[in-house]
């Protein structure tokens, strides 16, 4: 009835959520039920505000998890739990579950220390990895819940910029949102009627107030620029170069711990004739 491994796995994930909504000892609202199984609203709360189904409106999830709970309980009563494939595709989830725990403690112990020096370096030795494959911007975004106080807001900046702004409407109930000299790429920025305005705007620019959803009144200011194929200043990208510095570091880290290993275990790699 399954024969394809992907259903499997997502029943099989799915599975651990299904027991975690099983509260049987005490009484809660719930949205659905099928058979003993409860889907509680608490447990719906907790996952609409993860990256997984933060796009999910409440009956869709629902909906969803009555679709897969009953997918899950016939794929048990069909006996595929008992299935060498179903097996086979648990050890092996068991194996890189293992092995993802185990390269995580090794990382607590790595020294992942580094100065701005050592991003300079490695920014200077892999620029072709910063070239930009798409226009890009570099840009400050304010978001206010009430236009009175976005308009104050933009009234200000002309006469005081960016940072002396922030400072005076600094812990504002109103602020909503706030991004500082952001590098962002031109697909990054959302939602498109701000990319739209930005998109037009030339250095140092302070866009017009910007109702980016419903309530929600947005200001950006254009810092600079880049043109797809061009490299960013080190100053614009610094994050996204300590971001893959750690990264590649980790890697290295790791490989030496592997090389290690190979003189410890019995191995054999057999080369094609």
């Amino acid at each position: 009835m399954f024969d394809n491994g992907k259903n499997i796995v997502f029943i099989i994930i799915l599975a651990a959520l299904f027991n975690a909504c099983k509260e049987k000892n005490e009484v809660k609202e719930y949205s659905a039920r099928v058979e003993k199984d409860y889907l509680y609203n608490r447990a719906i709360d907790s996952a609409l505000i993860t990256e997984k189904y933060k796009n999910f409106y409440k009956d869709e999830f629902v909906n969803q998890w009555v679709r897969d709970q009953l997918l899950y309980n016939e794929a048990v009563e069909e006996g595929i739990t008992e299935d060498q494939e179903y097996k086979r595709l648990i050890e092996n989830i068991k194996k890189e579950a293992v092995i993802a725990v185990y390269l995580n403690k090794l990382s607590e112990d790595f020294d992942l220390s580094y100065t701005e020096d050592d991003l300079k370096k490695f920014y200077k030795e892999n620029i072709e990895e910063f070239r930009c494959g798409d226009d890009a911007y570099v840009i400050n975004e304010i978001d206010f819940v009430s236009q009175d106080k976005a308009l104050q807001f933009r009234n200000t900046l002309f006469e005081s910029g960016w940072d002396n702004t922030l400072k005076v409407f600094k812990g504002d109930p109103t602020i909503r949102r706030n991004n500082n000299r952001k590098f962002l790429f031109a697909n990054e920025i959302q939602p498109f009627a701000i990319y739209r305005v930005v998109a037009n705007m030339q250095n140092n620019d302070v866009s017009i107030l910007i109702e980016s959803e419903p309530g929600v009144f947005t200001i950006v200011q254009l810092v600079k620029s880049f043109l797809k194929d061009t490299v960013p200043d080190f100053e614009y990208v610094s994050d996204l170069v300590k971001g893959r510095y750690l990264i590649k570091k980790r890697k290295a880290l790791t490989d030496q711990i592997i090389q290690k290993l190979y003189s410890k275990y019995d191995i054999e790699i057999k080369k094609d004739k």
